[in-house]
C-alpha cells in the first residue's frame, strides 16, 4: 500500500509539474492527457491485484471444494493408500531376509486402519512363508537314505526299522527371523507367525 502512495504521489507531481512547465497548446494537452492516462492506471492498479487475489481464491476455494467431493464420492482411495502402504512393507521385509540370507517367500501384513487410532497406522500382524534354504554342499549330494537294520539271531532274519530321526529344530532359526521383522516393521515378536515349506 505503501508503494501505491509513493506512485500516486510521483504521478500528482509529475502532472502538475508538466501543465505548468509545457506551453500552452497542443503538447500540453497530449501530455495532460498522456498523464492523465497514467494518473487513472496507477489508481485503479490496486483494484486490479485486489480482483485478481478475489478470483484466484476464489479459484483455490473451487478446487478445493472438488478434490474434497472427490474424496468423498471415491471412498476407495483410502482402501488403495492402504494397500499401497502394506505392499511397501511386505516388499520391505522380503528385501531385508533376502539380505540376512533367508528366503521369504510371501508376507501378510496387517496394519491399524482406524485413522482415529493412536497407532495408526502400526503393523498388527505379519505372516512370513519362508522356504528352507538347503545348504549348497548338500543340494549337490545325494539324500540320506534310511536302510532298515537286519537282525540275524537264532529265532531266524529279521528286519527292524531304525530310529527316527527328527529333523532340525527351527524354533532357533524362527526366533532370529522374527527379530529381523521385529525391528524392521515395529510388530510384536508375539504376533509375527512364521510359516516353513519346502
Amino acid at each position: 500500500m505503501l508503494e501505491w502512495t509513493y506512485k500516486i504521489s510521483v504521478a500528482a507531481i509529475l502532472f502538475t509539474a508538466v501543465s505548468y512547465i509545457l506551453p500552452r497548446g497542443k503538447i500540453r494537452n497530449a501530455a495532460t492527457v498522456a498523464l492523465s492516462f497514467l494518473f487513472l492506471t496507477l489508481m485503479v492498479l490496486p483494484l486490479k491485484n485486489f480482483a485478481s487475489e478475489l478470483v484466484s481464491g476464489k479459484f483455490v476455494l473451487q478446487t478445493e471444494k472438488n478434490e474434497l467431493i472427490y474424496q468423498a464420492e471415491d471412498a476407495d482411495l483410502e482402501r488403495q493408500v492402504m494397500e499401497h502402504y502394506t505392499n511397501r512393507i511386505s516388499e520391505e521385509i522380503k528385501k531385508t531376509m533376502k539380505n540376512n540370507n533367508y528366503d521369504c517367500k510371501d508376507v501378510t501384513v496387517t496394519v491399524d486402519e482406524n485413522t482415529k487410532s493412536e497407532s495408526f497406522g502400526s503393523v498388527l500382524n505379519v505372516v512370513c512363508n519362508m522356504v528352507k534354504v538347503a545348504k549348497a554342499e548338500e543340494e549337490n549330494s545325494v539324500g540320506k537314505v534310511d536302510v532298515p537294520n537286519i537282525v540275524i539271531d537264532r529265532h531266524g532274519i529279521k528286519i527292524e526299522k531304525g530310529e527316527v530321526v527328527s529333523e532340525k529344530d527351527m524354533s532357533e532359526e524362527e526366533n532370529k527371523i522374527k527379530n529381523i521383522i521385529s525391528q524392521l516393521t515395529g510388530a510384536d515378536k508375539s504376533r509375527i507367525l512364521i510359516r516353513w515349506s519346502e
